[in-house]
């Protein structure tokens, strides 16, 4: 039987592995968007990112270029960033 709880505690045991995974991560890996910097395209590339945004409503090209895996800054308040951290810092079984 699915309950509230049982999927509540799935997604927290999911987000647990995808934080672990990000911790493991090489801190030397260089590459667009890395650290929330801008992702650059040259005159062909922002050609073509200006045809398709009005098909798809957002930058593709800029998209493909960033690694779904990349790291981010963390702009939250430090008191949002401290309940997170005492949330993933439970015990998973």
């Amino acid at each position: 039987m699915v309950t509230f709880a049982s999927t509540v505690f799935q997604v927290v045991e999911y987000r647990h592995k995808r934080y672990k995974k990000a911790l493991a991560r090489s801190p030397n890996i260089k590459g667009p968007g890395e650290d929330g910097t801008a992702v650059f395209l040259t005159a062909e590339e922002q050609a073509e990112a200006d045809k398709l945004f009005a098909k798809e409503t957002f930058n593709v090209i800029a998209s493909n270029k960033v690694a779904m895996d990349r790291r981010i800054i963390d702009n939250r308040h430090r008191e949002y960033a401290a309940v997170y951290c005492i949330v993933t810092s439970l015990q998973i079984r």
